[in-house]
């Protein structure tokens, strides 16, 4: 844990334990609460099948470091059609897939521009759309085209990812 949080020097990464209680899930809380560190971020899928006293374990780890993120397996498991991962606190993907952005659109900015509540929906939020969905898909198009990602990454290579199973998030 600690190599993670000196190495990735970002948020965008994440672990994912449960639903079933492991020993490795088990340490990982341990581990959290005592080295309190940032990186990687954690989420429990929880379920039916989470047991008590490992979610309890969870939410202990959750009041001393403010994770791990709790997800809903069934919600998940229904929204993708099987398995996969959570990504981002709540944001979720494909097993072997990926997601291109994941830019920021910070709504309150907008709000304070805005004259009325119909200004704010029918010209700032839908120009800020506009102008975020060019940019993710300029940022697609950079990475499949002009970086060629998918043909030079030993991801892609080794089947660990899969450019169909890719999105962009906002």
């Amino acid at each position: 844990m600690k190599h993670i949080d000196r190495t990735i020097t970002d948020s965008f990464c994440h672990a994912n334990i449960g639903p079933k209680d492991t020993k490795a899930g088990r340490l990982i809380l341990k581990a959290e609460r005592e080295l309190q560190d940032s990186i990687p971020n954690l989420t429990l899928k929880f379920s039916d099948e989470t047991p008590q006293d490992f979610a309890i374990e969870a939410v202990k780890t959750a009041i001393a470091t403010a994770k791990p993120s709790f997800a809903s397996d069934a919600m998940f498991r229904s929204d993708f059609g099987g398995d996969y991962a959570v990504v981002s606190c709540y944001n979720g993907l494909n097993i072997g897939g990926g997601s291109y952005t994941l830019s920021r659109l910070k709504l309150d900015k907008l709000a304070d521009k805005a004259k009325s509540s119909e200004d704010y929906l029918n010209t700032h939020l839908k120009d800020a759309a506009k102008l975020m969905a060019e940019y993710m898909d300029e940022r697609v198009r950079f990475i499949i085209e002009d970086v060629e990602f998918f043909k030079s990454s030993f991801l892609a290579r080794e089947g660990l990812i899969d450019q169909d199973l890719f999105t962009a998030m906002f």
